[in-house]
């Protein structure tokens, strides 16, 4: 399973980065933050993105995932369906349909 993983830096999001690096089912990750800051680990790869509100410099970076999970922070609203590239949003995760 390929995972992409906003905010990966926050409380939540760190616990969810952790979970997907060491889950034998996740082969990759992909981390969209704001600063460079993530340890280095085989399975990430990370993306510096300021304004996740925006997406068109790197949407084409985003495609190809089997699951986006996006918490977003509570002083920023977001368009869950633009944020996880179409994918049907469940909670605070966003998966693709069956």
């Amino acid at each position: 399973m390929k995972v992409v993983i906003f905010e990966a830096t926050g409380m939540v999001g760190q616990g969810v980065l952790r979970g997907c690096l060491l889950d034998p089912d996740v082969e990759s990750v992909l981390a969209i933050v704001r600063k460079a800051s993530l340890p280095q680990h085989v399975k990430l790869r990370e993306i510096v993105h300021q304004d996740v509100s925006d997406l068109s410099a790197i949407e084409d970076r985003l495609a190809g995932f089997d699951a986006c999970f996006f918490r977003p922070s509570s002083t920023r609203t977001y368009n869950y369906l633009q944020v996880c590239g179409r994918l049907p949003s469940t909670g605070n995760t966003c998966e693709p349909e069956e």
